[in-house]
């Protein structure tokens, strides 16, 4: 009986893992860098006085890290690699499944308004970027010197599982 209700736990807590979103987040007017597996952990990259610092937080832990201050490891030498012949490969060829890996991700927000600062450039892009807008992507040219970019993208774990196992 212990040992259903530990199994019936178990299970319940690998499918929230599962089914709890990923979610990157790029937004430069408010100059968020985020991300984050939805109420389990979050990185967010800050610039504090010219000094871009990750904040890591987690449900009782955090932790910031200065990126300019990190100090590289000490380099072991490098060991001679073996040879791996074709008989020792694995048959998982990364390759083919990058594109569907790409799909499986939801674009929920996905907004530039650029200025290229040459206006021949903006005149080439301006017809471009109208023709490729919808309501998902909206892309716009402006020639008062304005760099905006908005991204928001999500996935779930079991999704990335899914194409990884398909």
């Amino acid at each position: 009986m212990i040992f259903l209700i530990i199994l019936i736990i178990l299970l319940v807590l690998i499918t929230i893992l599962l089914l709890t979103p990923i979610r990157f987040k790029i937004d430069s007017n408010k100059n968020i860098y985020l991300a984050e597996w939805k109420h389990l952990i979050s990185a967010k990259v800050l610039l504090q006085n010219d000094e871009p610092i990750v904040q890591v937080k987690s449900f009782f832990w955090k932790k910031e890290i200065n990126l300019l201050k990190i100090k590289p490891s000490p380099s072991k030498k490098t060991q001679k690699k073996k040879k791996v012949s074709k008989q020792n490969k694995s048959k998982f060829n990364f390759r083919n499944k990058i594109k569907p890996l790409l799909k499986s991700f939801q674009v929920r927000k996905f907004f530039i308004n650029i200025d290229t600062n040459d206006y021949v450039w903006n005149a080439y892009l301006f017809p471009v970027f109208h023709f490729l807008k919808n309501e998902k992507r909206q892309l716009h040219i402006n020639f008062q010197g304005n760099v905006e970019v908005l991204l928001d993208i999500q996935n779930r774990p079991i999704r990335i599982l899914w194409v990884l196992i398909f």
